[in-house]
């Protein structure tokens, strides 16, 4: 056999396998890419329809909130089209109170009233029986297309009709919300055929009927797949998905050419992939006699690279030979050394494994703990504004209806700002601000929030020596704590119990502490857990009913205090908590006047230097309405730059994080040297901000912060200076 020919076998023998397997890995891909196409139209097309599912669910509670409201009831029509603005807070549609033959109000209008004896606006179809979807419509007022989610409504013995429109354009953003490949279509359809919303060139189909094939197949089933001809005659694949509750259903669709394209690009690699095997084999051919000798020597080095024995055998070449005799010596050496050294790393694996287990623990807890912290801050600053504003409402809205919503929000606002403090505790930037107090005081101030959280099935005894020394620790954080304990117990007696709190004094070597005890008459809690209780997030309650950092929270108070806390339980005597707490040997203070709003002897100007909008413009307000002449900065620089022009203040109230080169803190020392006869007030979101305070910040109001607290500590500043 002739060299050339030994060639040319050698090269079919290559390429004809490559060719093959290349045809394979083809046809492979596009069906794999069929698969997997079909599948995310799928999946695409179901998270569109529950997307736009949830949020007409969200504006049908709405709606149906609004038709049941006193305000649509009384038809109260100004009461009413306040309410009916303020739900719509987020949305761009409008709401519509009508009869059968006349519209009343229109949320678009100026003052919501259509004008008695005008001609009526255009509005979604009437019901009697239920809600119901509208078809698509043009409004009146904006000239746009909507769709109409409508309820009835029966008031004073008359059926009327509440309308909240919703422009295709939101339609149209939840669709571009979910970022569709390249070439793929979206539409959202209505029960009647006609197109709400579709992605791309919305101005074209928004309100034309999609053609009979979809129609038919929307009859046919609430889901499924076909094919069909896009608008520019390409053949595309669609999958569809209709909803049983508004009838509206979803169209996605992707033209067969993404699958045609990808098909030539796995053609083209294949190829190129059977092309560079080809002239590697050649190049194989050419070289394997020759390199016998070296692959030897090469399967040597891996095996020395790998421990192994190594076995050279002989080539004839005595420089060859020579270099295998060497690294069959030296794999014997190697070998020697490993086990040697497998023997002490496996020694040194075992005694580092669980210092470095704590060591990822710890690190992961400092950073949950620093991100915990800095949420929590901004978390404050919105607690602020809407506590502010709530403060304000009070003093300003007379109207008695509007009392209950507003104490419910302040209430609402007092929780929050326990859970912010929770978290503040578990990063360990929590506000603490150690002081005496009497136990037995606090006890008395808790016993409404007692009486309202245990259930009648559950008894509540109090144990206290009469002896009871005060303690030296927060007031407010001890509170939390307690009431953690508290809730922690009762979710445990599911059944009813008894909850004994008790305190005595204890002496310790360490100092005199007062020792507080929670404990219930539940099931206890299992010895192999007992031990993780008070780390963060770790919680025995059902999802949703617990956050896990009620105990971290005491924990963190407990070792912030100077003291400590722990756990004991037993499956026949319940759960018994201790906090140890340091006694203190300054005297408790008397009651005062904190309860009495404090008041201006004399006109103050007030630079007042705050970053976040909201809370600048509501507690400016309310300081004005105090007597207060406000004057607001956004940052420390600016704040020094108006006192440096010469300007004259009576007094600076500033939050300790405010952008630019001087924060709070900064701002503070600097007023001292330069304007020390002005007092300054500072604000603080949690304690990691003032934690350098010197004599200059006396005051640091924690947030959120009342309105009467503010004016409080102005009106003590400004008496502290004269």
């Amino acid at each position: 056999m002739t060299l050339r020919l030994r060639v040319v076998l050698f090269t079919l023998a290559i390429l004809l396998p490559a060719v093959g397997g290349g045809a394979w890995v083809v046809a492979s891909n596009v069906a794999r890419e069929r698969v997997a196409i079909d599948t995310r139209l799928r999946e695409t097309t179901h998270a569109l329809s529950l997307v736009v599912d949830r949020e007409l669910e969200r504006r049908a509670a709405v709606l149906q909130v609004l038709a049941a409201s006193p305000q649509a009831q009384d038809l109260d029509l100004v009461s009413f089209c306040r309410l009916a603005r303020a739900s719509q807070s987020g949305t761009r549609g409008s709401i519509v109170l009508r009869d059968i033959e006349h519209q009343y109000l229109n949320t678009l209008l100026p003052d919501c009233l259509v004008p008695q004896g005008s001609s009526s606006l255009a509005a979604p179809g009437f019901t009697d029986s239920g809600l119901i979807l509208s078809d698509l419509f043009t409004g009146s007022v904006t000239g746009e297309p909507l769709t109409a989610l409508v309820a009835p409504m029966i008031a004073k013995g008359k059926l009327y009709n509440v309308a909240l429109a919703i422009r295709s354009e939101e339609l149209q953003q939840m669709l571009i919300d979910q970022n569709l490949s390249a070439g793929w279509t979206a539409a959202v359809v209505n029960k009647q055929g006609r197109v709400v919303a579709r992605r791309p060139d919305p101005r074209r189909w928004v309100g034309t009927l999609v053609d009979i094939q979809a129609r038919e197949q929307m009859r046919r089933s609430p889901e499924g797949t076909f094919q069909a001809k896009g608008p520019d005659k390409r053949d595309t694949q669609v999958y569809f998905s209709s909803s049983s509750r508004f009838g509206m259903t979803f169209f996605v669709a992707v033209p067969y050419s993404v699958v045609l394209g990808n098909l030539t690009r796995s053609t083209l690699e294949v190829s190129l992939g059977a092309l560079l095997l080809l002239g590697g084999g050649i190049s194989l051919w050419a070289g394997r006699r020759a390199g016998r000798p070296i692959e030897a020597l090469q399967a040597a080095a891996v095996d020395l690279e790998a421990g192994r024995i190594v076995d050279v055998p002989m080539t004839g070449v005595a420089e060859l030979d020579q270099v295998g005799v060497a690294l069959m010596r030296a794999s014997e050496r190697i070998r020697a050394s490993n086990q040697a050294m497998e023997r002490r790393v496996t020694e040194v694996v075992a005694e580092m494994g669980a210092t470095q287990a704590r060591l990822v623990q710890s690190q992961k807890l400092e950073v949950i703990g620093r991100l915990t912290g800095g949420l929590a801050h901004d978390f404050n600053n919105l607690l602020q504004t809407l506590s502010t504003g709530l403060h304000v409402l009070e003093q300003l809205v007379e109207d008695a209806r509007a009392r209950p919503l507003i104490d419910a929000g302040l209430r609402a606002v007092n929780r929050a700002s326990r859970l912010v403090q929770q978290l503040l505790s578990f990063g360990r930037h929590a506000s603490l601000t150690r002081q005496p107090m009497d136990f037995r005081n606090q006890l008395l101030s808790m016993e409404p929030l007692l009486v309202k959280a245990l259930p009648p099935t559950i008894v509540l005894h109090l144990e206290l020596a009469p002896d009871l020394w005060p303690m030296d620790t927060d007031p407010s954080q001890l509170e939390v704590a307690l009431l953690n304990l508290i809730f922690n117990s009762r979710d445990a007696l599911e059944q009813g119990g008894v909850i004994t709190i008790s305190a005595r004094n204890e002496v310790h070597p360490d100092g005199d502490r007062v020792r507080i005890e929670v404990r219930d008459t539940g099931p206890g809690i299992a010895p192999e857990i007992l031990s993780q209780i008070f780390d963060p997030f770790f919680t025995t309650k059902p999802v949703g009913r617990g956050t896990g950092l009620g105990l971290a929270q005491v924990q963190a108070f407990a070792r912030e205090s100077g003291g400590t806390a722990s756990a004991r339980s037993d499956a026949r005597a319940g759960t018994t908590i201790t906090l140890s707490l340091p006694r203190s040997l300054r005297p408790v203070p008397q009651e005062d006047s904190a309860s009495v709003p404090a008041v201006l002897s004399r006109p103050c100007r007030l630079l007042f230097v705050e970053d976040d909008v909201m809370i600048a413009e509501v507690v400016s307000s309310a300081l004005t309405g105090a007597g207060f002449s406000v004057v607001h900065a956004r940052s420390g620089d600016q704040a020094l730059d108006i006192l440096r022009s010469g300007s004259k203040f009576d007094a600076v109230f500033s939050d300790v994080v405010i952008p630019g080169v001087v924060n709070g803190l900064e701002l503070a020392r600097i007023l001292a040297l330069e304007f020390p006869r002005v007092p300054v007030l500072l604000a603080s979101g949690y304690a990691g901000e003032a934690g350098g305070q010197s004599p200059t910040t006396r005051n640091v109001l924690s947030k959120p912060y009342s309105v009467q607290a503010v004016i409080r500590a102005l009106v003590e500043a400004l008496g502290r200076h004269e």
